[in-house]
């Protein structure tokens, strides 16, 4: 213990007191003990307990350390032999830009998945003036809970230049900051728009798609370059490659690379250019993903490279070993490339193994796929320090010490322990982002119990259909080992009496289906008040599995709620539920010290409605009224500004079954014509509201 106790610093301002100075000990939070913690700190590499204050790490060490630090008001999470881990850091991906096109999600939605599964804080990968201003937007309306970092495109996925646009929009690199201005994102070839550029011939010819020259690549990065701008150039091929490898060598000129430029995907990479890395100082940034089982049923790169290049083809081995002591981070590339699961990605990177699209079938990688595998170690710290390095957030996230932020996550096993075999069936059991928890599983009273409340539990419930063998208490008994289920097809209903109107902050609907697709179902909440009607609350369209977990938290809380109801309008099984929680999360203590690090925004927006997917920006807003012929609604219509203000009444009238069109001049009721940005529009028709997003220019 006594060498223990002489690592453990708890942080405060600019000085640090060890353990025991206790005429200067602030109180934690929360504290987290009788687990493993895993730091991916050199220094300290295990631990069992942490404290949390405020939006920081408070200190790392042994159970009886950690605790002797709690005060009256702390609230002590008991792990149960559970792992903490440094939040995910995803370097590359697409989740936020392509939430809409890709996923069919909103922005809220998306962020959800993510930190469903684990990830804290990211870098966004495609962003255009519209999408920073969306992001902006998104932001300053305190409804952004991942560090997320934009990188503006100097060209498309297709080679299209857009130019310097983004020299309007410095890079930013405040300590804490939520969203992050990060740098240039460049396209040297082809992969979702044409082909990677190769130095040898395709089988039907060509040699793939090189958008841009070496002379032109070089004068793109040396103009950001000397702006102050980070530069990331996706590369597949390894021509492109190589073509990225000398633009940076030529903009260097031998010095360091102090802002960190950077090299995407490197996934054809041919021997002479491994040790290329080291020599001019990239950041290499690695596929997790490897899609094992198209080779092994297709032979896509068998046949694109032929068989005495296979050993080119994402060599992520051969790239650590020539490039000892550089940093490498990992991308998830989500949601383009392999599943949103960075354990399944940990898994593909150590084992070059893939889960089936059934969820069950392994696939087994072919020979030369298997001598690209590394170590967990050596993955772990790509997908956490390693992409905070090329983040430049290495002194805020990506491990668990003490004076960094508070981005954990809890998990169901320690990958560093456990068979490399069993690393895909680690499951995220709790999200904390600057020490607020954003997420917390299902079925995890013991975890979960002191940090949110589940309403559902044990209240009486009821639904359209049920079996005899499996009620509706069933899906409210916090037992994931039982269901409910209604015996039948959609659509049917699921409701549950909460027993007293109050907020509620998260919805988490466990999945029981067979087979998997596409499901579509609607949240509906009411008050006490007899007669009182329904509102929709929010809608989850997309395909699910069973096991999985559909889960919302709205940006504010919905008030004033006793009855909710789920139904379910469509799918392609019988309609069944593992588990519905209905979650008021609770208020931890006001920390009295804490840290001044990073001025943050308010987690919640006051705008208290469902945020569906963007659509074409328009002033022309059209509907349409399903119904027997001669049957009228009174439907509502109201335009709100981003901060949930009502700007305009459209409509608030009867209409017929069709189609109906509204066109809005841009006034507001008092007549005066608004100002370009973002707003909102919500229309009703009888008892069920959609809210659209909508850009003004004037």
């Amino acid at each position: 213990m006594g060498c223990l106790a002489a690592a453990i610093i708890i942080s405060s301002g600019s000085q640090s007191f060890k353990a025991g100075s206790t005429s200067h000990l602030e109180v934690p939070d929360y504290i987290f003990y009788n687990g493993s913690v895993v730091t991916m700190n050199d220094g300290q590499p295990e631990a069992e307990a942490l404290a949390v204050q405020g939006e920081i790490i408070l200190a790392v060490g042994s159970d009886e350390e950690i605790l002797y630090l709690q005060g009256d008001e702390t609230l002590l999470i008991d792990l149960r032999g559970k792992t903490v881990l440094p939040g995910i850091v995803d370097a590359h991906t697409h989740i936020f830009n392509d939430a809409g096109m890709y996923l069919d999600m909103s922005l809220d939605e998306a962020q959800e998945l993510a930190l469903q599964n684990g990830i804290t804080c990211l870098a966004d990968m495609y962003v255009t003036e519209e999408f920073l201003d969306e992001m902006q937007y998104f932001e300053q309306a305190g409804r952004l809970r991942i560090r997320t970092s934009l990188y503006m495109n100097y060209n498309t996925n297709c080679g299209d230049i857009l130019g310097d646009w983004y020299l309007n929009h410095p890079p930013t690199r405040v300590p804490g900051e939520m969203l992050r201005s990060g740098g240039v994102k460049m396209f040297a070839d082809g992969g979702s728009c044409g082909l990677p550029a190769f130095t040898f011939e395709y089988p039907e010819g060509g040699y793939g798609d090189l958008w841009l020259s070496q002379e032109e690549l070089n004068q793109a990065v040396t103009n950001a370059h000397a702006a102050g701008y980070q530069v990331v150039v996706h590369a597949y091929g390894d021509s492109a490659v190589k073509t990225a490898q000398n633009a940076f060598e030529s903009v260097l000129e031998g010095q360091p690379n102090m802002l960190r430029h950077r090299i995407e995907h490197n996934t054809v990479v041919r021997p002479d250019l491994l040790s290329r890395y080291t020599e001019i100082d990239i950041v290499p940034v690695l596929f997790g993903y490897f899609p094992t089982c198209d080779e092994v049923e297709y032979g896509v790169w068998q046949y694109y490279v032929g068989e005495e290049r296979l050993s080119w083809v994402r060599p992520n081995r051969a790239l650590l070993d020539a490039n000892p002591g550089l940093t490498f981070a990992w991308h998830g590339d989500d949601p383009w490339v392999g599943p949103i699961n960075p354990f399944l990605e940990l898994y593909s990177l150590v084992t070059r193994k893939e889960v089936d699209e059934d969820g069950e079938t392994i696939c087994e990688p072919p020979d030369w796929s298997i001598d690209g595998a590394i170590t967990v170690d050596e993955a772990l710290h790509m997908m956490t320090t390693g992409a905070a390095f090329a983040l430049f957030r290495e002194d805020e996230v990506g491990s668990v010490e003490a004076d960094k932020y508070a981005d954990l996550i809890v998990v169901s096993d320690n990958p560093l322990a456990v068979d490399p075999d069993s690393i895909k069936d680690i499951g995220v059991l709790l999200t904390m982002v600057g020490g607020s928890v954003e997420y917390c599983a299902p079925g995890q009273p013991d975890l979960c119990g002191r940090i949110e409340e589940n309403l559902s539990l044990n209240k009486p419930s009821s639904a359209s259909s049920s079996l005899p063998s499996n009620p509706p208490e069933l899906a409210v008994d916090g037992d994931l080992e039982t269901h409910w289920g209604a015996g039948n097809y959609p659509p049917q209903w699921f409701e549950v009496d909460l027993q007293a109107a109050g907020t509620i902050d998260n919805v988490k609907l466990v999945v029981d289906q067979n087979p998997h697709g596409n499901t579509r179902h609607s949240i509906w909440g009411k008050g006490p008040e007899p007669g009182a009607d329904y509102q929709l609350l929010h809608e989850f369209d997309r395909s699910t599995r069973s096991g999985d977990v559909l889960s919302y938290s709205p940006p504010a809380p919905w008030g004033d709620i006793q009855y909710v109801k789920i139904e379910t309008e469509s799918g392609p099984s019988w309609v069944s539920w593992l588990e519905i929680e209905i979650i008021r999360r609770a208020t931890p203590p006001v920390s009295t010290g804490g840290s001044d690090r990073g001025s943050g925004v308010p987690r919640a927006s006051v705008l208290r409605q469902n945020y569906p997917n963007p659509f074409n920006p328009s002033t022309t807003i059209a509907f349409e009224i399903t119904g027997t012929s001669g049957e009228r609604q009174l439907v509502d219509l109201f335009v709100y500004d981003i901060r949930g203000r009502l700007v305009k009444t459209l409509i608030h009238s009867k209409f017929g079954p069709g189609s109906h069109r509204i066109n809005w001049d841009g006034l507001n009721d008092q007549g005066d014509l608004v100002s370009s940005g973002l707003y909102l529009y919500t229309l009703r028709i009888g008892n069920r509201a959609l809210t659209r997003k909508m850009m003004v220019l004037k």
